[in-house]
């Protein structure tokens, strides 16, 4: 089991220059993310890998 402690301050979510968003974190973690988005309500999807 890998135990990781990070916090809010340490995950950023930004769009790319096509309007995609990703993460960007200070530890070595692919994370795969998903934002969708209705009227009222929103969504999303987080799939973190560590590397």
């Amino acid at each position: 089991m890998i135990n990781l402690a990070y916090g809010w301050k340490d995950v950023e979510i930004l769009n790319d220059k096509t309007g995609r968003p990703y993460v960007k974190t200070n530890i070595n973690v692919k994370v795969d993310l998903s934002i969708s988005h209705i009227k009222d309500y929103a969504v999303a999807t987080a799939i973190a890998v560590i590397e």
